[in-house]
């Protein structure tokens, strides 16, 4: 029986042309920016050469130059991995920051939070740093604190119930 074409039916598969297109698209995009940086970087960012400001792209200044005369890809090239490096940095300090949060408030450590005395219980402090010692000292930092919080039976947070009733609706009304 041959297939009938109708309006609104949708195939069960539908066959996506430029599926390979676009799952390479971002990776194609990376590595020309790759490229752009690194031959930014092998420029000098701060020549100022006033016979060439504000000049158009050309094969000797492949993105122009600024108003002082300098090649707008050295800076862009120097300029992209400062921004990188910063982003890493800021990323690394806040993920070490937040690991000796997470870790410190989940095991043991003295003080009111964890229900040790205030003056700070001998027993509460060793066990804190047999545990931070452990932790500290093993090659995989995440997923030691991963297991710790579930060996501490953290689980995902329940959602508090509503009070209020909703009244039950049928298919039918809205």
């Amino acid at each position: 029986m041959p297939r009938v074409n109708t309006p609104g039916f949708h195939s069960p598969c539908p066959r996506r042309l430029g599926s390979a297109l676009a799952r390479s698209a971002p990776w194609m995009a990376a590595g020309v920016l790759v490229v752009l940086v690194i031959a930014g970087l092998t420029r000098d960012p701060s020549t100022v050469v006033l016979t060439a400001r504000l000049a158009v792209p050309s094969a000797r200044l492949p993105f122009g130059a600024d108003a002082l005369g300098r090649d707008l890809l050295a800076r862009f090239g120097h300029d992209a991995v400062l921004t990188v490096g910063m982003a890493v940095a800021v990323t690394v300090l806040c993920l070490a920051v937040g690991l000796a949060i997470g870790l410190a408030s989940r095991s043991g450590c003295p003080g009111p939070t964890s229900g040790a005395h205030s003056d700070g219980d001998a027993r509460s402090a060793a066990a804190w740093a047999s545990r931070s010692s452990k932790v500290a000292s093993s090659a995989g930092l995440v997923s030691s604190a991963v297991s710790n919080m579930q060996q501490s039976g953290i689980r995902r947070p329940v959602r508090a119930r509503s009070s209020v009733s909703c009244p039950a609706t049928s298919p039918g009304s809205s």
